[in-house]
Parts: C-alpha cells; sequence; structure tokens
C-alpha cells in the first residue's frame, strides 16, 4: 500500500465521521425543538391561523371587485341605441328651457348685483358647496386650450360678444368692464393727463398768478369724494404733485366756504336783483351782522350750514339776535332814514346764520368773565407792589 493511499483512506474516515456528528447534532436541535412550552405553539399556530385569514379576506374582497366591475361594464354594453336618443333629446330640453329662463331674467330690471365669489352660503351662488365649484372650475381650465396665448385669446373672444348672456351677466355685477366703463374710464385718464401737465408747468413758475391758478386748480380737484375715499396719496402721485398741495386744496376749500364773503354772497342772491342794489344789501347785511344786532354764542359747535350745490355747503358760527326783528327794523330807519325799504324785504336780506334768541341760549355761563377779572386783577396788584418798592427807593 502507497502513502497516496493511506491518505485517501483518512480523508474518507474523517468524512464520515463528520457526517455522523452532522446527524447527531439535528437529532438533538429536535428534541429541543419538541420540548418547547405549550403556550409557544399555541403563539405561532395563532399566528400562522391569522396569517391565512387575512390573505382569504383579501381573495375575496379583489373577486368582488372584479365582479362589481364585470357588472358594470354589463350594463354600459346593454345600453341601447333607442336610450342614448332619448337621453339626448332630454338634455336638449333642460338647455332650451335654462336658456328661456336667462332670457326671462335678463328682460326683467333688476338691482345691483353684490359679487361675493368667496362665500359658498350665499342665496345667488349656483354651487351648493366649494366642491362643487371647485369641480366646475377644473372643468373649465380642463377644456380650455393648453398655452397661455391662446387661453387668453379664447376667454378674450367670448367675452368680447355682446350677444353672450355671460358676458352681460359679467358687465352687470362690474367683473368685466363694459364698452361704457372702458370709455369713461379713458376719458378719466386724459383729464388726469391734462390735469398733471398743466400742473408740471404752472408749478414751476413764481409769480402770483401761476400760485393762485395752481391753488384753484388744487382746490378743485381735492374735495369730499376724494377724502371720504381716503385716495389723498394715490391723488398726488398721479398729478405728480406732493401730498401737502392735496391738503391745502381741501383747506382752500373750507376756507372759501366758511369765509364771510360766501355766507353774504348766498344771501345776496336770494333777493331780486332789480328790487335792491349790491350797495344796499351789503349795508343790511352788515347792520344784521353788527354787534349792537346780534351776537355769536359761546358754543364751538353752534354752526348753521346752507347747502349751496350738490354735495357743496357754505356754513358760518350761528349768531344770536339781541333784540326782535321789529326793533332791528325801527333801528335800521332811525340810522338810514334816506333809504326807503318795507320790513318784509328788510327781513328777507338776513343773514342765514342769524336766529332768535330761545330761553337756552340766554343762561351763560360766567365761569370764563370771573377767572378773566380774576387774573386781571392779580396783575393790576403786583403791579401796584412794583410801583410801591420802586417809590421808596
Amino acid at each position: 500500500m502507497t502513502v497516496i493511499s493511506k491518505i485517501q483512506k483518512l480523508r474518507a474516515e474523517n468524512r464520515r465521521e463528520q457526517k455522523r456528528k452532522w446527524k447527531q447534532k439535528s437529532k438533538n436541535d429536535q428534541t429541543k425543538a419538541l420540548s418547547k412550552s405549550s403556550s409557544a405553539i399555541r403563539k405561532r399556530r395563532q399566528r400562522e391561523k391569522d396569517r391565512n385569514s387575512k390573505i382569504e379576506d383579501i381573495e375575496k374582497r379583489a373577486a368582488t371587485t372584479k365582479r362589481k366591475h364585470k357588472s358594470r361594464t354589463k350594463k354600459k354594453d346593454q345600453i341601447s341605441a333607442k336610450e342614448i336618443i332619448e337621453q339626448t333629446l332630454r338634455d336638449r330640453k333642460t338647455n332650451r328651457q335654462r336658456i328661456w329662463r336667462e332670457k326671462q331674467k335678463q328682460k326683467q330690471p333688476q338691482s345691483p348685483v353684490q359679487l361675493n365669489l368667496t362665500t359658498a352660503e350665499d342665496k345667488n351662488d349656483p354651487f351648493k358647496n366649494k366642491m362643487s365649484r371647485c369641480r366646475a372650475v377644473r372643468k373649465l381650465k380642463r377644456a380650455l386650450p393648453v398655452t397661455p396665448s391662446k387661453r387668453v385669446a379664447t376667454v378674450k373672444a367670448y367675452l368680447s360678444t355682446n350677444k353672450s348672456p355671460t358676458a352681460i351677466t359679467l358687465q352687470r355685477i362690474g367683473l368685466v368692464p363694459s364698452p361704457e366703463e372702458i370709455k369713461e374710464s379713458k376719458l378719466n385718464a386724459s383729464v388726469v393727463e391734462d390735469i398733471k401737465t398743466f400742473l408740471s408747468n404752472e408749478k414751476l413758475k413764481r409769480n402770483d398768478q401761476s400760485r393762485a391758478s395752481v391753488e384753484v386748480l388744487a382746490a378743485s380737484v381735492s374735495g369730499p369724494a376724494v377724502g371720504n375715499c381716503r385716495a389723498k396719496v394715490d391723488l398726488a402721485k398721479k398729478l405728480g404733485v406732493p401730498v401737502r398741495r392735496i391738503t391745502r386744496g381741501f383747506r382752500v376749500r373750507s376756507r372759501v366756504l366758511t369765509s364771510d364773503k360766501s355766507s353774504y354772497e348766498y344771501v345776496k342772491r336770494k333777493t331780486r336783483s332789480d328790487k335792491l342794489s349790491e350797495e344796499v344789501r351789503k349795508m343790511i347785511y352788515d347792520f344784521w351782522c353788527s354787534p349792537e344786532n346780534s351776537r355769536q354764542t359761546g358754543n364751538k359747535i353752534d354752526v348753521k350750514r346752507v347747502r349751496i350745490g350738490i354735495k357743496t355747503y357754505c356754513s358760518h358760527a350761528v349768531q344770536i339776535l339781541e333784540k326782535t326783528q321789529s326793533e332791528v327794523f325801527l333801528s335800521f330807519q332811525q340810522t338810514r332814514p334816506e333809504i326807503k325799504i318795507s320790513q318784509r324785504t328788510f327781513e328777507k336780506c338776513k343773514p342765514y346764520f342769524i336766529r332768535a334768541a330761545r330761553p337756552k341760549d340766554r343762561t351763560t355761563c360766567c365761569c370764563r368773565y370771573h377767572l378773566e377779572n380774576k387774573y386781571l386783577f392779580q396783575s393790576f396788584s403786583s403791579h401796584r407792589k412794583q410801583l410801591i418798592k420802586d417809590s421808596r427807593y
């Protein structure tokens, strides 16, 4: 026996010994597994049962969905051509009825509708909720062309037609401008541009005439409508002038309408021009306002206001008569005997802010007079003491 054969025999014996050890080890592992507790076995069986039940539920759900899908496809396939025609006729009828109702609404006089797209609870909103409105908007977007330029051209062509009920409704609620509104906006823009050009040319000149014209123009464009809209800053930006000039225009308007001249102009135009001359009317106006005949009230809020135009008022502080109107007329006749005038005409020339005294006008608080006299006597006494000191030295 050679050396090679001995080596091969040893290797074979080693392999057999290794296989025997592996078999013995596997038998020992199985016995250990069998010796596990019964609770672990029950848990493992329960897990397997749950897994199997889930698999069965998933398979049942998939089978039912397949069955429903097949039944729907069968119903769609079973619809006949007659039913399709009937459905088309019903749709056409409802469409005609809807168009007729829209025309009837347009014929009736309607009040201006307030647009409110944020709330779904609006009575004029045809959508029940936000989701239905969202679906309609999504459907409209999908129906429009893909490119932005074509979308704009399509919507513009649709809204520019005068026969479209949708375009007419949008113009009525103010969402889309009507041709008259477009013309008016162009006119407003051109007027503002002309005023801006005039102001830019005149405000650089340093003479009294240019300053007066700029003040008059600023006072004419800055009225109560601009103040109510709180648009003084926007107006100043449009005209290219500082906000101070617009504010000064407000002050000029108030100063003109509250001056004595404007009050006299209102009184003068109430009488006939051929009855009395302007000098006589001015003389009678001054006589009514003289201190011996009337006085102002001590209350600052006593202001009389008269309407001289559309949303234009003239105001003046209220004055109280110290006499009766007959006594004022008699005193005027004694003062100016050369003027021949009746009492009725004399009373017509009375300013609008002069009225007879009431009982509450006769009760006057003397606190102010008391304090003024007190300060006056204190100043007299201090001056007297100073004179006495100076005379001693």
